[in-house]
């Protein structure tokens, strides 16, 4: 079976968080496990603080702002309830320059003739 996860960070960066996904666990029974209580709903695209959901298929998946929470021992004792997968997300700013120069054509454009690449590529020409 495949399971298959989608996170939306939207427009955030400097991300560093970690989930925890198990099947197999009841919401209740992990939150008392690790000693929390849910808070209400977590507002906007990206979770900026812990978070739990539940899944298709019976997964339970706790969310963690801390980079390495998913790898703590309480959390990974989790995974003899079930199966479990860990993720840890580290995604950090990254910048880039381009450079363009403008051109200007010096001689008029020559039509030689031909089909274009595309129309020879497939058979056009």
């Amino acid at each position: 079976m495949v399971v298959q996860l989608w996170i939306v960070l939207g427009a955030h960066v400097g991300v560093s968080c970690s989930w925890f996904a198990v099947q197999g666990l009841s919401r209740a029974a992990a939150l008392e496990a690790l000693g929390l209580v849910e808070a209400g709903p977590v507002r906007g695209d990206f979770p900026a603080r812990d978070g739990v959901t539940d899944l298709p298929n019976g997964w339970l998946l706790l969310w963690f702002e801390d980079l390495g929470r998913a790898f703590a021992p309480d959390v990974v004792a989790l995974s003899a309830q079930g199966r479990a997968v860990a993720c840890s997300i580290e995604e950090h700013v990254m910048e880039d320059e381009v450079s363009f120069t403008e051109l200007k054509r010096t001689k008029p454009a020559q039509a030689e003739g031909r089909p274009g690449f595309f129309a020879r590529l497939f058979g056009r020409g």
